[in-house]
């Protein structure tokens, strides 16, 4: 049985939920599956999300990031943006 083709809209909201709350059901399906299982590949995106998104809170807040010590700030930084993505 073929599936219907997803809309843009709905392969971003799928990704969106990958992304931001780690749920891989809508869009695993349509994630090429050559050399890394789609989870494996799902998760160098989320990985680099996390990553791209300190690294913005980071030189908005240099003056933060010094006081407080980078282990704390990077901890600080992925629940914020788990909280506001």
């Amino acid at each position: 049985m073929k599936t219907a083709t997803p809309s843009l809209l709905e392969l971003q909201c799928a990704m969106r939920a990958s992304l931001v709350v780690h749920d891989d059901r809508g869009i695993s399906a349509h994630v090429v599956d050559a050399g890394m299982s789609p989870a494996e590949r799902l998760d160098v995106y989320r990985s680099t999300f996390a990553s791209v998104l300190t690294k913005a809170l980071r030189l908005s807040y240099p003056a933060v990031h010094r006081l407080v010590a980078a282990e704390f700030f990077e901890g600080a930084a992925r629940i914020f943006i788990e909280a506001h993505p």
